[in-house]
């Protein structure tokens, strides 16, 4: 059976009213039988992180997909992660894993009326950094902010944290992520 690894912070991790939950995890493996989906997401993770962890958590089962998903904690105003090095990471992440195996996914929208610590401004930094990152290596890419805007209503998608996803926002990212997944395997 071919493996599915969700890879990224809490958001991937399901972080949900204070504690790790499946919400992302059961829809993305509802909509894949097929396939195995493990979540290897990590509370609290930068792609510095997720890169330290990532041949214990993610390479030495040898997934055939693996979605990366951070920024929101790179973004962060106390962060010391710049937007090179996060790209840097995204660079050597993509290349250990293989860039035919990965779904790339960008930041996500930060509400603003919430959460001061991630400015929609710095934030969108870090996607156009990760959206450079999907073109230079050619991976499949997926810009969750825009995304989350284009529904008109992006707030309904998140927790009162403005950061973390709603019940909403996780059936939402589940559906992105799904169809991610579907276009990774036209391609094989």
């Amino acid at each position: 059976m071919k493996k599915l690894f969700l890879f990224g912070d809490s958001i991937t991790a399901g972080y949900f009213e204070h504690e790790i939950t499946d919400l992302l995890t059961l829809p993305v493996q509802r909509g894949l039988a097929d396939i195995e989906v493990v979540n290897a997401g990590m509370p609290g993770d930068t792609t510095a992180d997720g890169l330290a962890r990532m041949a214990t958590f993610v390479l030495r089962y040898n997934p055939d997909y693996v979605t990366v998903f951070f920024g929101a904690n790179d973004g962060a105003i106390d962060c010391p992660i710049a937007i090179e090095e996060y790209q840097a990471n995204l660079n050597e992440i993509i290349s250990r894993i293989g860039p035919l195996k990965v779904l790339l996914l960008s930041p996500p929208y930060t509400s603003q009326r919430y959460n001061h610590n991630r400015p929609l401004e710095q934030m969108r930094g870090f996607v156009l950094g990760a959206e450079a990152v999907a073109l230079e290596t050619g991976v499949l890419f997926v810009n969750v902010q825009a995304e989350m805007i284009q529904t008109g209503d992006p707030e309904s998608l998140l927790q009162e944290d403005g950061l973390h996803f709603s019940l909403k926002g996780y059936d939402f990212l589940a559906n992105l992520i799904l169809s991610g997944i579907k276009q990774l395997r036209e391609k094989e």
